[in-house]
C-alpha cells in the first residue's frame, strides 16, 4: 500500500474500511518500533494522526503524533 502513490485510503479502500485501516494500524504501531509499516500508513495516508478513538482505548500512549 505504501508504493500506491497520488491516491488517499478512502479512494483506495472506501470510507468503512479507510477507518478500520487507521484504526489497525494505530493499534499495531503502538506494539512496533518507531518506523515500523504501520507508523508510516499512518504518517502516509492519515497526516500522521493516530485514530483518536483507539488511542484512547489503549490509554493514549502512541508517539505518532
Amino acid at each position: 500500500m505504501l508504493a500506491i502513490k497520488g491516491r488517499s485510503a478512502r479512494d483506495i479502500f472506501g470510507m468503512h474500511d479507510e477507518l478500520k485501516l487507521c484504526s489497525c494500524a494505530t493499534l499495531f504501531a503502538e506494539v512496533s518500533l518507531g518506523g515500523s509499516v504501520f507508523h508510516l500508513l499512518i504518517e502516509s495516508y492519515f497526516g500522521g494522526k493516530a485514530d483518536v478513538r483507539t488511542r484512547a482505548l489503549l490509554g493514549g500512549s502512541l508517539a505518532a503524533d
